[in-house]
């Protein structure tokens, strides 16, 4: 399953603290070796993956995979982009196996 979340683009309090990070998480249906949820919160995007490492080999190793996809393309908008342009978000992932 693969799902995004919306959060709004304003700072989200908790007892007057500002959240930092967001560990998104997607339930894993019965069978389903992976679970993709994307959440993008202010400036970055939160990727969190849940999976069954018995039914998906080398599951440990996919939030690494992501993030540094996730850093070549950030590397290559900022190589295309017009000096003044906006930086992509940064991707954040958790993972649970």
């Amino acid at each position: 399953m693969v799902t995004t979340a919306t959060f709004p683009d304003v700072p989200l309090r908790l007892d007057g603290a500002e959240l930092q990070r967001i560990t998104p998480i997607a339930p894993l249906s019965p069978g389903h070796a992976l679970s993709v949820v994307i959440i993008v919160y202010r400036d970055s995007v939160h990727v969190g993956l849940l999976t069954d490492s018995a039914l998906l080999c080398g599951a440990d190793r996919l939030g690494g995979i992501i993030a540094g996809e996730a850093d070549t393309l950030d590397h290559l908008c900022e190589e295309a982009a017009p000096p003044r342009a906006r930086r992509w978000p940064r991707v954040q992932s958790s993972q649970s196996s």
